[in-house]
């Protein structure tokens, strides 16, 4: 079955790799600003669903935000929040409805897949990482459930959880647990091959 791929961040360096690369391979590629109203996002989804393919919704939101726990602000929190699980979540839902519609008028199936762009760190508790890796962990649980809610539409959900990847966030981290650190285009490279 052919692919039709939805690419979802804005400006961050694992989002513009991805996407960039899927354009160069000549995939069927939708990209989603996260910066977008929700009546936009939704939108897209309505227009380039397509019942003949394999729709995959790739997410690469995320916001890096490293401070010691009790440095941490309110704004700090929200952030993060927004960032990592709020913006994620809203594009996420969209996907999920119409899914569920299309299920619902056609009664046909319909082979979807969200795949979400994690972080090790919602696995393994580090310094400095608290905010981030309290939502990246929160998105990892709100897909588990979106995958039970949706078991009957075929909807199916994959995280992949790269270490630190060699980006202009290397700059801003604090702390850097060195056996995280991988190169860029390798992990696209194997990313791709995994779920292309």
């Amino acid at each position: 079955m052919t692919k039709k791929l939805f690419v979802s961040g804005f400006t961050g360096d694992i989002w513009n790799a991805v996407f960039q690369k899927l354009l160069t391979q000549k995939y069927d590629v939708t990209w989603i600003n996260s910066r977008l109203s929700e009546f936009e996002i939704q939108k897209i989804f309505d227009e380039n669903i397509d019942l003949d393919k394999s729709n995959i919704l790739i997410n690469a939101v995320g916001w890096g935000n490293y401070w010691m726990f009790h440095e941490l602000w309110d704004n700090d929190y929200q952030k993060s929040f927004e960032g990592n699980f709020l913006v994620p979540s809203k594009i996420f839902k969209f996907f999920v409805k119409r899914i569920r519609f299309l299920w619902n008028f056609y009664q046909k199936k319909i082979d979807a897949t969200i795949i979400n762009i994690n972080s090790k760190s919602s696995l393994e508790a580090f310094g400095q990482w608290s905010a981030y890796s309290t939502m990246k962990s929160a998105i990892t649980m709100l897909l588990k459930i979106i995958e039970k809610e949706n078991k009957k539409y075929w909807l199916h959900t994959k995280e992949v959880f790269p270490g630190v990847i060699k980006t202009k966030l290397l700059d801003k981290m604090p702390y850097i647990p060195q056996s995280w650190v991988q190169d860029l285009a390798e992990f696209v490279q194997d990313f791709l091959k995994e779920i292309i």
